[in-house]
């Protein structure tokens, strides 16, 4: 089977073995039931470059590039040998009579047998319990198991704007980190920067059964602090648990954590312990080698009393880590004292284990716990930046602000990823300043390559500052770390934004077939919006008026921005109402006000102000946050209610100081607005200026390449079409940014008006008919529409 056809497949046969190209899973064919294993990144993906080259030699420098795209410096050389060696071991293919993988001298490898890619009717699609998935993300975007609502948010452009924080937060909460360097477990044992470490649950030999989700945490935090050594993640613990026959509820005892280790392809195992000791508490940590159950290090002390517990443990993880090759420079750099990076009250932490998992099912009782956890200890500083994440998935943005500035307060508290995230959500959830957030992820991706927490929240704050390069850099290797529905879903925005269509209808593919298809329908509207694919809109809004979900609401709210876009506002408002009917329905709590700010918005551009204003008295007396302000006082600016608009400018500016796209994208389009409605265009033009590092943002509220679009008007009140209409081309070379917002189809009708006063009638004529085109069923009564016909008839 040719390679382009095996898109329709996962799996590929190759000698005795078969290959999931999406989990990892590598099995043997003889017997049926085969043993098999799921490959470690770096080997996995070598494979996947030799089968992908069907016989070619895949250079080292191919490998290199493949395994690390941007250049970082690592030790590739050594890297590339360990996962060579771990691909020969794994196929019982020794270098000396290899059979599977050729060593091509002073060049690279290719693979000896041909791959066979099998149909898809043989390919059995890959299970939502394979430990090829995290399922935590996986959830957050099914209707049902959602740890968010789905998200309808900033629509205009790719459909998750609102929530996109939200998103990553939850996956800060679910995912594990990674290790960046190599480490000895003993003189004969050398690891490679992608091996995993399973931690087994603690043998709780005691009575008291709080120590079990505390300590359990506890250890988990120990171990993640420190890029040195890469945990096994949960869900890939539990789904290996699960294909191995244990019951969910089943403990990962040191024993089937070995079985987890050895199928997992990871290379030892941490197991602890905590007996009675008298009135004191023996606690016990010790790491075994996967492949011969031996103990290669371990260290146990007694606690003196409960509140000792957690202290003592974390001293017994730090001595654990140096006896299994941590070097002390990176001991002393990546460590803090357990008991202050989490708490010494086990209550609190058991507290705090129990809001994670609520917090995963979307249940609402999760912030009382963490709120509890923080009752019992002010200082645990996990807590807070839960709860903020817990507020802000729900847009409580007063209480999100109040939890994660507690937060970064207590950040000096902690080290490694819970550091970089208390200082990120402070920067982006709190102050506002990107500027400041952006080389804090820059240094947490750089210290933890594999933590794919900090490269989904890299990508979005470099959307929100422009910089799509790197956002779809970030997105693509949080896909490559971690590939499920949530970092999929963020890839195929971010590339949309960036305009690369194939690339997105890629990822697209690869998402579906993980057999989740829901979550994406609204990027399969985007995309056929894109591709001016009328009856693939339909159909996905056909899907979504005869489905009861948070997913069809949001996508019938699509189709609405999608109709306004086409001039059709009859047809849109009617779709906006459904659209807020079905997300009351399916308790959702209606359309977010600034969609409605945003399509009232949408109305004003196209002259229609007399309706706009209609909203007016309803979004002043809702509009209390940040964005649904901002969008306010851009409506107010559009409808000629200038003086309003600039009160609420100001008081936005007094308020939000150190906001980087409020201070610098946002208020400064609201102020040229204003200026335009005022007849200053000069005025306007200057207020832009901040805006030009930014005009490519996708900020939560104005956005679509606005700057640019008012730009382009200001230069056409002062009579100078020739500077217009570079500024009105800006918005239409950038669908992905503007998305479905009107003025991607209105930029068309001021480009031809800037090309007439520049006496091109050509050009102008060419540009009309392009706006026509576009509105080639817009309403008749629309003002902009009806000017554009009369001004079109006079150009001959």
């Amino acid at each position: 089977m040719a390679r382009q056809e095996a898109d329709q497949t996962t799996r590929v046969r190759f000698g005795a073995f078969e290959l999931d190209v999406r989990s990892g899973e590598l099995r043997a064919i003889e017997p049926s039931d085969g043993e098999s294993a799921i490959l470690q990144e770096q080997p996995f993906r070598i494979l996947q470059l030799l089968i992908e080259r069907n016989g070619d030699v895949a250079t080292r420098e191919d490998i290199r590039r493949s395994l690390w795209p941007d250049e970082r410096t690592v030790d590739f050389n050594h890297s590339i040998n360990v996962a060579i060696a771990t691909l020969r071991r794994v196929l019982d293919d020794p270098a000396t009579e290899a059979k599977y993988i050729e060593t091509v001298a002073r060049r690279g490898y290719r693979l000896i047998p041909a791959p066979a890619w099998l149909p898809a009717s043989t390919a059995p699609a890959l299970k939502e319990d394979s430990p090829g998935l995290n399922h935590e993300l996986l959830h957050i975007q099914t209707p049902d198991q959602a740890a968010i609502p789905p998200a309808y948010a900033r629509e205009r452009k790719t459909f998750i704007r609102l929530w996109v924080w939200p998103i990553t937060v939850m996956a800060l909460l679910a995912a594990v980190t990674g290790v960046a360097w190599y480490w000895k477990l003993r003189p004969a044992m050398r690891l490679a920067a992608n091996d995993t470490v399973v931690l087994a649950d603690i043998s709780n030999q005691t009575s008291d059964p709080v120590f079990e989700d505390a300590l359990n945490t506890a250890l988990r935090i120990e171990f993640e602090q420190t890029p040195y050594f890469n945990l096994l993640g949960t869900d890939k613990v539990r789904g290996t648990m699960k294909l191995l026959g244990y019951p969910d509820a089943q403990k990962v005892t040191p024993e089937n954590a070995r079985e987890v280790c050895l199928r997992s392809n990871s290379v030892a195992v941490i197991a602890s312990s905590i007996a009675d000791a008298g009135n004191r508490f023996r606690i016990e940590v010790s790491g075994i080698e996967c492949r011969t159950g031996k103990t290669l290090a371990s260290s146990a002390k007694i606690a003196a009393n409960r509140k000792e517990i957690v202290a003592t443990l974390g001293q017994l993880g730090e001595q654990l880590r140096r006896k299994m090759g941590e070097p002390s420079s990176s001991v002393a750099r990546f460590s803090k004292p357990l008991n202050v990076a989490t708490s010494d009250s086990l209550e609190a932490l058991q507290l705090l284990t129990t809001g994670y998992r609520l917090h995963l099912e979307r249940d609402k009782q999760a912030a009382s716990y963490y709120q509890r956890a923080i009752d019992l200890d002010p200082k645990l500083a996990l807590a807070y930046i839960g709860l903020g994440a817990w507020h802000s998935n729900f847009a409580e943005n007063t209480e999100a602000t109040a939890a994660e500035t507690k937060a970064f307060h207590l950040r000096d508290r902690l080290t490694g990823p819970t550091r970089f995230l208390a200082e990120t959500l402070y920067y982006s959830l709190v102050t506002g300043d990107l500027e400041k957030a952006y080389p804090v992820y820059l240094e947490w991706v750089q210290t933890f390559p594999l933590d794919v927490r900090g490269h989904i929240n890299f990508s979005f704050c470099a959307l929100y500052l422009g910089q799509l390069d790197r956002a779809v850099t970030e997105a693509r290797e949080a896909v490559r770390l971690l590939p499920s529905p949530a970092t999929y879903g963020n890839l195929i925005q971010i590339t949309l934004n960036d305009d690369q269509i194939e690339a997105a209808k890629a990822a697209l593919h690869e998402a579906e077939q993980q057999g989740t298809v829901d979550p994406f329908r609204v990027w399969r509207h985007f995309i056929a919006f894109l591709q001016g694919n009328q009856a693939g809109m339909r159909e996905q809004a056909a899907w979504a008026e005869n489905t009861a979900s948070g997913e069809a609401a949001a996508l019938l709210y699509a189709e609405a921005n999608a109709e306004a876009y086409a001039g059709r506002f009859h047809s849109a408002a009617a779709q906006f109402n459904k659209a807020k009917k079905k997300s009351i329905e399916n308790e959702y709590g209606g359309i977010p006000l600034s969609l409605q700010e945003e399509f009232a918005i949408q109305e004003a551009e196209a002259g229609q102000a007399v309706d706009a204003r209609e909203l007016l008295p309803g979004l002043i007396a809702e509009s209390k946050d940040r964005n649904t302000r901002l969008d306010l006082a851009m409506l107010l600016a559009r409808v000629g209610e200038t003086e309003k608009s600039k009160a609420l400018a100001d008081a936005l500016s007094r308020e939000y100081p150190l906001d980087t796209l409020a201070q610098n994208y946002a208020l400064p389009v609201v102020r040229a607005a204003i200026q335009l409605e005022e007849n200053d265009p000069a005025g306007a033009l200057k207020s832009l200026r901040p805006t030009v590092r930014y005009e490519l943002s996708l900020s939560d509220t104005v956005n679509s390449v606005y700057p640019a679009y008012l730009r382009g008007l200001a230069y056409l009140q002062m009579g100078k079409g020739a500077l217009a209409i570079p500024e009105f081309q800006k918005v239409i070379d950038h669908p992905g940014v503007v998305g479905r917002f009107v003025t991607g189809a209105l930029a068309r009708l001021q480009l031809a008006r800037a090309q007439a006063i520049s006496g091109d009638k050509t050009s102008a004529r060419n540009s009309y008919q392009e706006f026509f085109a576009i509105w080639k069923d817009a309403d008749h009564d629309v003002p902009v529409y009806r000017q554009a016909k009369v001004e079109y008839s006079r150009l001959d």
